[in-house]
């Protein structure tokens, strides 16, 4: 590690840089930015780097040991020699106001021809206010070309920096290599992949630093990344992204972009960045992509997608970030693979810190179900929560194989809004297979199922040691009249009372969880009843199909079992009868026997009791009935002094499973 004030960098491999060679080192702190010095002296066999001013930050030359991860993390900041013996550059003119202000010097090939760089150094670059005027650029070169083509195109070993365009273009050209370069300070993004066709274009061991903002190209080079692409496509392996607004920009362009789905990611890095990677707008790759190891440290936000799926996380590493992983929308399936296998949260790198520096480990999906993860290591998180999710449809999330070091907050629950289900698989969670954590509601405060734990903010746990408990969302809409909109549910369950805020966003309802094989009674806390709703129990594949990663032992493979809830719908206003789009109206109680949705109402006896009322009509109080015939609402409507009597409809949510198959 080189401290602030020092003048010393010891580096990994031995140098022979010359006195006067000009390098970059990089950031390894959010909110500090990278410094540039020369070379003064090459010490200790070129191991050692006598800078010719000291360093105004820290800089860390440290990978990071901890023995729950497999193997060591690499966190040092990076030293690019930014110095080359062969030289392009603009002309003096090109730095100051007037005509050839950013009219740089650039390099290109261009419908055909081979272009190959390698170690120089360019600044000065690039055409500011040109599209097409990059610093270097491929365009349109043997696009989908099949011969071999190795070493024909590449820029290897190269430096940009100061420059007014992009470092590096290419555009519907194949087979590329673009490898051990250094991009500092270019305006728009550095490493850009234009059109979305290109295929088996190489990025390899490239470090990329700062990029700055260009108002004349894209609207995002207002946010620059590191490395710029169109669709999932290519190869990134080994790089670095530094102090960059995005480390990695995916934004799916039209045309083929949205066909490629072959992209190779492995093993990169973004440090100290805003987002270590950024996908938007939403895109998810038509087959499942396999994302393997990569580290965001200190950025603001490790992985950001506004919405995907199809993609394979293995082995990331979201070291001291402000939030882990935050996602929008998610297009997964119950069958996908799991969005993350193998993750790593370390919320202080310091093992003698008593607090974390990261603010959430995942905020996975706001609004959309099968968010999973499989093995997740949370080290170091101290108060922080790790888990955040589905917060805007209290849609579920699954995750097993968890563990935990020095983490006392697993879940955290908005209780100012919705929040999610989490569902832990295997008991690593909370302590049940199969069991749970919701927001907290009092109405599902059973005693035997049901606990509240500090490791839960604002969450309630509930399981069984046997894994057959089950708690599932309920969703209500599609109300009417309009007068119930925006009104309080009040839900009450034996466990207690509690009141479910209505969702104008998404829902446009309410929603809330519920345990299974319990009774609720629902009523909109408004003066009007229902005259229509709509009631929504959890996916239908979570109940009734078997699911699980299922590649090894160590995966937990859950299998449906029977369910039901019993909700009664409370109401004020005389009712003849209820109709339903699914199950049967009865003359009875609906129980667990009855197909799913099966329905009954009935009439408060005691309230009927205040009535003088015949013995027929009498008869349809205080039983279950398919209807309370005109009758009864003739005598009732013949005594106008005494208050209406009030009702409740009664529907069985029931779920069959007959041999491992749910019905």
């Amino acid at each position: 590690t080189a401290e602030a004030g020092s003048s010393l960098l010891k580096i990994e491999e031995a140098v022979d840089w010359e006195v006067g060679t000009e390098l970059v080192i990089t950031p390894t702190e959010r909110g500090q930015t990278e410094e540039v010095r020369k070379v003064l002296s090459i010490e200790d066999n070129g191991l050692t780097i006598q800078l010719d001013e000291p360093l105004r930050h820290e800089h860390l030359g440290i990978w990071h040991f901890n023995p729950e991860i497999p193997t060591p993390t690499d966190l040092r900041a990076a030293v690019g020699r930014l110095t080359r013996n062969v030289k392009v550059q603009g002309d003096e003119r090109s730095l100051g106001y007037g005509n050839a202000y950013m009219f740089g010097v650039h390099i290109g090939a261009f419908h055909g021809g081979v272009m190959r760089i390698e170690n120089t150094e360019i600044t000065r670059s690039g055409q500011a206010a040109n599209f097409g005027r990059y610093s270097s650029h491929w365009h349109v070169l043997s696009p989908h070309r099949t011969v071999d083509v190795v070493d024909l195109a590449y820029l290897r070993n190269n430096s940009y920096h100061h420059t007014f365009q992009r470092a590096v273009v290419v555009h519907s050209t194949d087979f590329t290599v673009v490898r051990d370069n250094v991009a500092l300070q270019t305006k728009g993004h550095s490493y850009f992949t234009e059109a979305g066709d290109e295929v088996f274009s190489l990025y390899e061991h490239n470090l990329a630093v700062h990029p700055l903002q260009h108002p004349l190209l894209l609207d995002d080079d207002m946010d620059p990344a590191g490395f710029w692409q169109g669709g999932f496509q290519g190869w990134h392996r080994s790089n670095l992204a530094s102090n960059c607004h995005r480390g990695w920009r995916l934004r799916l362009i039209s045309g083929p972009a949205g066909g490629q789905t072959d992209m190779t990611f492995f093993n990169n890095s973004a440090h100290a960045s805003g987002f270590g990677w950024h996908l938007k707008p939403p895109h998810a790759p038509p087959t499942l992509n396999n994302f393997r190891s990569f580290t965001a440290f200190r950025c603001n936000t490790g992985m950001f997608y506004y919405g995907t799926g199809n993609i394979f996380h293995d082995d990331h590493r979201f070291i001291e970030c402000g939030t882990g992983h935050f996602m929008n929308h998610l297009s997964n399936n119950l069958h996908t693979a799991p969005f993350y296998h193998n993750l790593f949260l370390v919320g202080n790198i310091d093992p003698y810190a008593t607090h974390s520096r990261m603010g959430r480990g995942i905020r996975s999906a706001k609004d959309n179900e099968f968010f999973y993860v499989s093995g997740v290591t949370s080290i170091n998180l101290h108060q922080s929560e790790a888990f955040e999710g589905c917060f805007q449809t209290s849609c579920t999330m699954r995750y097993e194989r968890a563990r935990w070091f020095n983490s006392s907050k697993r879940t955290y629950s908005d209780s100012g809004k919705m929040a999610g289900i989490f569902w832990d698989l295997d008991g690593t969670l909370t302590g049940y297979p199969n069991g749970f954590v919701s927001k907290y509601f009092e109405f599902n405060t059973f005693p035997g199922k049901c606990n509240v734990s500090s490791e839960h903010v604002n969450g309630v746990v509930c399981g069984a040691a046997d894994g057959s408990l089950r708690v599932r969302t309920m969703k209500v809409n599609n109300q009417e009249p309009w007068q119930l909109d925006g009104k309080q549910m009040n839900v009450l369950s034996s466990s207690g009372f509690d009141q479910v805020t209505y969702d104008f966003f998404k829902v446009k309802g309410w929603a809330f969880p519920m345990v299974e094989n319990e009774t609720y009674d629902m009523r909109v806390n408004d003066p009007n009843d229902f005259q229509r709703l709509s009631l929504q129990y959890s996916v239908r594949s979570y109940v009734m199909e078997a699911h699980g990663y299922g590649a090894g032992p160590e995966y937990t493979n859950t299998t449906p079992k029977s369910e039901d809830v019993l909700v009664h719908l409370n109401y004020t206003d005389w009712r003849d009868h209820f109709d339903a789009t699914t199950g049967e109206r009865l003359s009875r109680m609906p129980t667990s026997d009855d197909p799913f949705g099966s329905f009954s109402m009935i009439l408060r006896e005691d309230q009927c009791d205040a009535f003088n009322l015949t013995e027929s009509a009498q008869e349809k109080c205080g039983g279950y009935v398919n209807d309370t015939g005109l009758e009864l609402k003739a005598e009732i409507d013949e005594q106008p002094e005494i208050p209406m009597v009030n009702g409740r409809l009664t529907t069985s949510l029931t779920m069959k499973v007959d041999g491992g198959n749910g019905s």
